[in-house]
């Protein structure tokens, strides 16, 4: 397969994400690496999604600028073989420590499941969506889901959908599955490298 990793991001990369991707198996795929800077994330996303439908990649795995990912991550996540894999880790909470939520959510976008209800899958299981911390989607998706993929959704009580959970939304609409894959776990990248702890 031609693969495309690509980042997102504003501002800066995390060392230990550029790390990671340096250190990911490709197990033989024709891989290739983009980051994109200085816009939004919504419009970055949309721009990687572009690229991997007009370069003719087989599919993309969209990494955060703030991840750190296992080095068996893409090999696992194509493993999957479905449109739409979702590595997991925890949820960034402003101030503190994780609460335990992870980036995943089984039933809708304000409920998130928790590590314990991660871990207690041995398969890839079906998943409304989450964080695209660590995604990998087939060019097939965007060829599916009407553009723009990626877009902020202002809701009527004043908050909004961030653009990850639109995209979910817009597959779902479009009978398009999305799995999580709970081997990949990912480290979110904090004050220090934050990972699911697993007993």
């Amino acid at each position: 397969m031609k693969i495309l990793i690509a980042i997102p991001t504003f501002e800066n990369i995390a060392p230990q994400t550029f790390k990671s991707i340096y250190d990911l198996y490709s197990g033989g795929h024709d891989v290739s690496f983009e980051y994109i800077t200085g816009y939004d994330c919504a419009k970055a996303r949309n721009m990687i999604g572009r690229k991997t439908v007009e370069d003719h990649y087989d599919a993309v795995l969209t990494v955060d600028s703030d991840m750190e990912i296992p080095n068996d991550a893409l090999i696992s996540l194509i493993s999957a073989d479905v449109p739409v894999a979702m590595g997991w880790y925890l949820r960034r909470i402003k101030g503190g420590p994780s609460d335990g939520r992870t980036s995943l959510h089984m039933e809708n976008f304000s409920k998130a499941m928790l590590v314990d209800e991660v871990i207690a899958h041995d398969e890839p299981f079906n998943v409304l969506g989450g964080g695209f911390g660590c995604v990998l989607v087939k060019r097939d998706v965007f060829m599916q889901v009407k553009y723009p993929w990626f877009v902020y959704e202002n809701l009527n009580n004043g908050s909004f959908k961030s653009e990850d959970f639109v995209f979910c939304s817009a597959c779902h609409d479009n009978g398009i599955d999305i799995v999580a894959v709970p081997s990949v776990r990912c480290g979110h990248v904090m004050k220090y490298v934050q990972y699911p702890e697993v007993k």
